[in-house]
């Protein structure tokens, strides 16, 4: 087509779709053969970019072309079949396309998801030269493409609290769920189960904690209610519909919650709650630093807090603004009732449930300007405004002379790209 009939027809699609200035440059520019980025605002009108590049195309080269559009979201593609099919533009949706409608492709649209995409079977008939495909492939279009950093990439990481329903309970192996904590029981036993199983999977002891008020009884079967409300032991309540010679553990505090309550093994943990056990303070590089705090001391140290908390972001979220951050207001008040013995990142980590490495800095500056004796502090901030520490070195830095290596943070693991 020359310059001065793709003009004709662009000005005429443009009268068509009612395009605008930005979606008439990006269309003149896929027609030239380069790739187009388009950042435009919500509602702008992105997808008609792609739509009226096809019928320009189209006509371009007398005969179908096919576009290809890969987008994060079923709902999206959906919503663009839906609104195709209206118009009576023919498209398809890759998933669970059979491979001989793939073929022959007579479509003008193919909307699939990257993991579409990336099949074997999709990219070996794109690469075949005699396939309709290779042939009529005009653009390949990335619809939400600010997602793609979101799509792949380094996702592992340590996470301390998941928030879900049952959904999570089915069919999904976290290996090191070490607590499980149910806002009401499961309709039948089996679903208890089913939930509960997700804990402890790499045969480590793990809790599985039941949460409930009577009224959520009414929606459950008898044999859920009687093992939430069993006197004996919760074990046999909780399998003896299917085992009957099940027996309570040998160890008692390591059976259920009624059981712990009759062992006299006099284990230090035996009588502690879930929980409990792994927040009590243990063995610290410092544990014999102490220093002497006053009432203002502490007063000082609560309000020079609650400044650090004012300065940090504050969504609106159903569970508060503080877990945004996570800089709560109990987490000041157990700084303040801590804060005669914390002298180190271990210590921070010992004593006080954070998430991140920056809030333990922030503490430990606080404590740093009201006391003066926190150990290297200056040269610790220094290198950490510097160079970017993982949380092994952070910890290693003030770790005293003793050989005991610090527990290192288990989240917000930092390098470079983090910041």
């Amino acid at each position: 087509m020359a310059a001065s009939e793709e003009r004709f027809e662009l000005s005429r699609i443009s009268s068509k779709w009612n395009l605008r200035d930005e979606q008439k440059q990006a269309i003149h520019d896929l027609l030239c053969g380069k790739d187009v980025l388009a950042t435009l605002p919500t509602g702008f009108g992105k997808s008609r970019i792609f739509y009226a590049f096809a019928s320009v195309k189209d006509k371009q080269l007398s005969g179908a072309v096919v576009i290809l559009v890969i987008t994060p979201l079923t709902s999206i593609a959906k919503d663009q079949l839906d609104y195709l099919d209206s118009i009576g533009i023919p498209a398809a949706n890759l998933a669970g396309l059979p491979k001989d409608d793939l073929r022959e492709c007579k479509m003008q649209f193919l909307f699939g998801s990257a993991e579409d995409v990336a099949t074997k079977e999709f990219r070996n008939e794109l690469k075949d030269r005699t396939s309709e495909l290779h042939k009529q492939l005009a653009c390949i279009v990335v619809d939400e493409s600010h997602t793609i950093e979101t799509w792949a990439g380094k996702r592992d990481g340590h996470l301390r609290v998941v928030i879900a329903s049952t959904s999570l309970s089915v069919g999904v192996n976290f290996p090191d769920v070490r607590y499980i904590i149910n806002w009401g029981p499961a309709r039948t036993l089996i679903d208890q189960h089913q939930v509960a199983g997700r804990a402890g999977r790499d045969g480590e002891q793990s809790d599985v904690i039941l949460v409930y008020y009577g009224q959520q009884l009414s929606h459950c079967e008898e044999n859920v209610s009687n093992f939430v409300k069993a006197e004996g032991c919760y074990r046999v309540a909780a399998y003896k519909t299917f085992d009957p010679n099940i027996t309570p553990l040998d160890i008692k505090h390591k059976c259920c919650l009624n059981c712990a309550k009759s062992c006299n093994c006099k284990n230090e943990d035996c009588k502690l709650m879930p929980f409990e056990c792994n927040y009590q303070r243990t063995t610290s590089s410092a544990e014999s630093m102490t220093r002497l705090v006053t009432v203002q001391d502490k007063q000082d140290v609560r309000d020079a807090l609650s400044d650090i908390k004012d300065t940090l972001p504050s969504g609106c979220t159903v569970f508060g603004s503080s877990s945004c951050h996570g800089f709560s207001e109990e987490l000041i008040e157990c700084i303040t009732d801590n804060c005669h013995w914390i002298f180190t990142l271990n210590d921070v980590k010992t004593y006080l449930l954070i998430f991140t490495v920056e809030h333990g800095l922030k503490i430990l500056e606080v404590l740093d300007e009201i006391f003066d004796d926190i150990p290297q502090f200056d040269s610790l901030s220094c290198i950490f405004n510097e160079v970017v520490l993982n949380d092994k070195e952070l910890a290693e830095f003030q770790c005293s002379d003793s050989d005991e290596q610090s527990e290192l943070f288990e989240l917000d693991s930092l390098n470079e790209d983090d910041i």
